[in-house]
């Protein structure tokens, strides 16, 4: 698997890590919505997350060095 196809997900408080997402190379999927009503629980500081409403471009954009915290 290639480091550069992949978006970590972690837990913003804790780092926990959740999942990981691949990246689709199609420039439509950008604007689409790729999670919706997803919603996670960290084990090590019990906080509940509901991830709303993101695209693969959102998570692009809003991750650093391929890891995304939410």
């Amino acid at each position: 698997m290639n480091k550069g196809n992949v978006i970590e997900i972690r837990c913003k408080k804790c780092k926990k890590r959740f999942f990981d997402y691949l990246i689709n190379d199609d420039k439509s999927s950008d604007m689409e919505v790729v999670m919706n009503g997803i919603s996670l629980k960290c084990e090590r500081c019990d906080r509940v997350m509901v991830m709303k409403k993101y695209t693969q471009g959102y998570l692009i954009s809003h991750s650093k060095n391929g890891v995304f915290k939410i």
